[in-house]
């Protein structure tokens, strides 16, 4: 069961919209509808995976990118999705949380090593120690940077639910020192 007090209902309820506009073609209909009234292109939202966070970092990039077409949509279907409905606060916590993975998709796509050239050719590179480390120890400042925002008394301490943001972080910072003992010397 999810805590109420976690970040984690935010996340479950994006999964909610997505699979509702993946599932059916009556949403999608109406949701490409509010899409072009908004101006913004219509966009599948992709779907994250619990061992992925670069794909909960692609999940809210497009989540937040289409904000104003996805709350037209839950306030119009209510009966349907109002269970999925993102408070302004809940808006915000997408916002945070994308802002602090973005660095972790950006060592992700690196450790990935592959990179899409103009000709759309996949070309391989070789990803060495001396990154290793670098990467490693720029994902460990940008939690160290987070963490300490969250304790703050002004910014992101001021989030009703920054113990519980912190308390992710801690566990994230846990996961990547595993990972990063697993790394080659």
């Amino acid at each position: 069961m999810i805590n109420q007090n976690s970040f984690l209902p935010t996340l479950a309820n994006i999964r909610g919209i997505a699979k509702k506009l993946h599932r059916s073609v009556l949403f999608w209909e109406a949701f490409v509808k509010y899409c072009k009234f908004y101006g913004i292109p219509p966009m599948t939202i992709r779907l994250d995976i619990a061992v992925g966070w670069n794909s909960t970092f692609f999940m809210l990039g497009i989540t937040v990118f289409l904000r104003k077409a996805i709350q037209h949509l839950v306030e119009d279907y209510s009966k349907e999705l109002g269970e999925f409905k993102l408070s302004d606060y809940e808006w915000e916590l997408a916002d945070v949380l994308l802002v602090f993975l973005m660095p972790f998709q950006h060592c992700t796509k690196r450790f990935e090593c592959q990179h899409i050239s103009r000709d759309w050719y996949v070309l391989s590179c070789k990803t060495n120690s001396d990154y290793v480390f670098f990467a490693y120890d720029t994902l460990y400042n940008n939690l160290d940077d987070v963490k300490a925002a969250l304790v703050a008394k002004e910014g992101l301490g001021c989030l009703p639910r920054a113990v519980y943001l912190n308390d992710a972080l801690t566990a994230m910072a846990q996961t990547l020192k595993e990972y990063y003992t697993q790394s080659p010397d």
